[in-house]
């Protein structure tokens, strides 16, 4: 037998038992005990443009750059877009931290 418990709270310890009835005797489990997963944080604030800001004599097909690191180390996609009309440029996608040492790594995008 199966159900879904609904609407627990992050980083929390629960308690459970179940109970077995036959419409004549029951029977009731032993208590169980588990803990959900703790929340999910934001990726934070993209960093470390390049080119870098106020940059001049940047070629036509500039290669786009910027540092991103994730607190939980979650895969993440990065968006790219024109700041002069918000218009997408491009996506750099599953981005995943591998580095062992240190959670930031750099994405670019050559345009």
């Amino acid at each position: 037998a199966e159900v879904i418990w609904s609407d627990l709270e992050y980083n929390t310890t629960y308690e459970w038992y179940a109970i077995a009835n036959d419409s004549v005797f029951e029977n009731r489990s032993d208590i169980w005990t588990f803990a959900t997963m703790l929340q999910n944080d934001p990726p934070y604030k993209p960093s470390d443009p390049l080119p870098e800001n106020e940059s001049i004599n940047i070629g036509l097909n500039p290669l786009l750059s910027v540092n991103v690191t994730d607190p939980d180390n979650d895969t993440m996609d990065v968006y790219f877009y024109n700041a002069s009309d918000d218009i997408l440029i491009d996506v750099a996608e599953n981005v995943h931290i591998s580095d062992l040492f240190s959670n930031t790594e750099s994405f670019a995008i050559a345009y």
